[in-house]
């Protein structure tokens, strides 16, 4: 997986600014916190094992197969989350806003970054 796994760019219909992967776009702590929080899982946890998103459409959402690299027995290997295209809007106006841009010295590929501060998990 790349190592900017954890940011959003710029023009989110592009694939991944580090390795080029169309699903890594959607991998950003906000939409991981997300599930952490409707699956109950730890969100350090959630970061550490994620391993890849596979986004479609379907019903007017996005649907994301999220897939995680773990070994334990109480963790799935991948799962679902649904997101509504305001949700999607509301992650991307927020790293937007809140970001900074950021260009990658490899592909010379302008991207916004936000430090994600996620609020305390019940």
């Amino acid at each position: 997986m790349c190592s900017r796994m954890r940011t959003t760019p710029v023009a989110p219909s592009r694939g991944c600014l580090q390795c080029g992967h169309p699903a890594c776009r959607w991998t950003s702590p906000e939409v991981l916190w997300q599930w952490s929080k409707q699956s109950g899982k730890d969100f350090a946890k959630t970061l550490d094992r994620f391993s890849l998103a596979t986004p479609a459409e379907k019903n007017g959402r996005l649907d994301l197969q999220l897939e995680f690299w773990t070994e334990e027995k109480d963790w799935p290997d991948t799962s679902m989350l649904q997101l509504d295209w305001n949700q999607v809007s509301d992650i991307m106006r927020d790293v937007k806003e809140n970001g900074a841009m950021h260009k990658d010295l490899r592909w010379g590929t302008s991207y916004i970054e936000k430090e994600f501060q996620p609020e305390v998990q019940k």
